[in-house]
């Protein structure tokens, strides 16, 4: 189980870090690296693709975002699970140690963290259209996060709730070629 420790009021930031520290293992940040190529394929076929020359700046800029986009939202869907979750997980022996039911992580926090992670994500969404000039992974940032917190409750509705999970994953690559560069999928 982990645990956050008590600090005084005056110590912030360590008392942040100690949550993050808290919210990334308990929502295996190691798993986000497994879903990461996914995308990361994407943005290499979409910059394969483009007509004008390659800058190294923009290709790392829209790089990096992509990351950034990649482990936020699954971040925030996830605290989104472990917050819906939270009194089955309390039930199962085998999550009773998850961070909310064991009370190393509150669930205000959780939410506040949730929410904080989303805001994160459209923000860096929005970094696509400042500075590359494309509004779409920004206007598609809502209905993605919509997305990919609907496991959570689809899961209490079908069998067929990972079949909606693999879609999440599976759109990876498209929303990275969008954020890359939409023109070349409307191109004929």
């Amino acid at each position: 189980m982990t645990t956050v420790p008590d600090l005084p009021n005056t110590e912030a930031s360590p008392r942040v870090a100690q949550i993050l520290r808290i919210i990334a293992a308990d929502i295996k940040i190691s798993h986000t690296v497994f879903a990461m190529p996914f995308a990361l394929l994407g943005a290499a076929l979409a910059l394969s693709q483009q007509a004008e020359p390659l800058s190294a700046p923009k290709i790392t800029g829209q790089i990096l975002l992509i990351v950034g986009c990649m482990v936020t939202a699954r971040t925030w869907a996830m605290l989104v699970n472990r917050i819906a979750d939270r009194k089955i997980d309390a039930a199962n022996p085998r999550t009773a140690g998850r961070a909310i039911p064991s009370g190393a992580l509150p669930t205000s926090t959780a939410l506040l963290g949730a929410v904080l992670f989303a805001i994160c994500f459209t923000g860096l969404c929005a970094l696509f259209w400042l500075f590359f000039h494309n509004p779409w992974p920004v206007v598609l940032a809502l209905p993605t996060l919509a997305w990919i917190a609907g496991y959570t409750f689809t899961k209490r509705l079908t069998a067929l709730c990972h079949v909606f999970l693999g879609g999440a994953l599976a759109a990876s690559p498209l929303a990275a070629a969008i954020a890359i560069d939409p023109t070349e999928l409307a191109a004929p």
